[in-house]
Parts: C-alpha cells; structure tokens; sequence
C-alpha cells in the first residue's frame, strides 16, 4: 500500500514515482489517477509551446499511446514531513525529459500534486488529428506545432 506505515516515506514516494513510470510503460490513464493527485497539474514546454494539463487531461494522453518500455533515474528524492520532492530523467515516446515531481502525503496517501517537465532530447514531432475536438494551431510540420499533449504523438527524426 501507498503511504502505508510499513514503509519508511521515501520508500513511499518512490514507490508512486515508479506507479508514475509503470503508467507510461503500460499506457494506464487508471495508473496516472492512482499515482497523480485528483488536482495535479503537469506543466512545461514542448516543441516551444507552453502546456498545462490536467491528472484527468494526462491519464487520457498517456492511455491513448502504444505500450512500451521507459528508461529513467531518479536524480534526487527529498522528503520533509508530508510533502516530498523529486527529480526524475526520463525517456518516453523517443524524449528525454527531466521531471520535477512535487508529492504530497494527504490521509496517508502519496501522490505527485505537480510535475514540471523539461524536454532535454530535440526532436520533430508530428501530432496527427485523431479527435476533430484537439485541433492544432500552427503547421504540424513546423518546429513550433502545437501540441495539444492529448493527441498521438509521433516521431520523426530530423
């Protein structure tokens, strides 16, 4: 169990960072909502754009890729109290992305409250229309495309 006495803390939030990892291996929006808070953001730049999504926004992002396997590291994990950070590297769908994680302990709980994401790799990415209702604004071409983060992504190398 999440949060459970059993464990120390940081054992606890490691253990949600690797739920957190496991949801973009297995493409489980179910596994975000458990690992994410039910009022999480995830924050960040891509390809220029800046974007703010949802747990619910990211859980359906995550579920509509294919399943794959996940490289990462975690770089640092702090906790002081009830709340915990960590600094994660990880490489998900061909990026490399530094995450800073922010957790909370909430009824003995854990869950990441906050994710702000740098994009470390630098890639093309293509973002086809599967859902008339997530539109670009710009040239999917272009090196500045909106992404509507909740749309598939696919890559393409330069």
């Amino acid at each position: 169990m999440i949060g459970s006495t059993i464990m120390s803390a940081e054992e606890a939030v490691r253990e949600v960072i690797g739920m957190y990892i496991e949801s973009m291996e297995k493409s489980s929006g179910d596994m975000v909502s458990e690992a994410f808070h039910e009022n999480a953001k995830v924050v960040g730049y891509l390809n220029g754009d800046f974007l703010q999504l949802t747990t619910a926004d990211f859980a359906g992002f995550v579920s509509s890729q294919e399943p794959g396997n996940v490289d990462f590291e975690v770089l640092s994990c702090e906790v002081n109290g009830e709340t915990a950070t960590a600094k994660v590297r990880d490489k998900y769908l061909g990026i490399s992305f530094l995450d800073s994680l922010s957790l909370i302990n909430e009824n003995g709980k854990w869950s990441i409250y906050n994710k702000l994401f740098h994009v470390e790799a630098l890639f093309r990415l293509e973002f086809p229309r599967r859902n008339r209702s997530h539109r670009l604004t710009a040239n999917p071409y272009s090196p500045r495309a909106s992404c509507p983060f909740r749309s598939t992504v696919q890559l393409v190398d330069y």
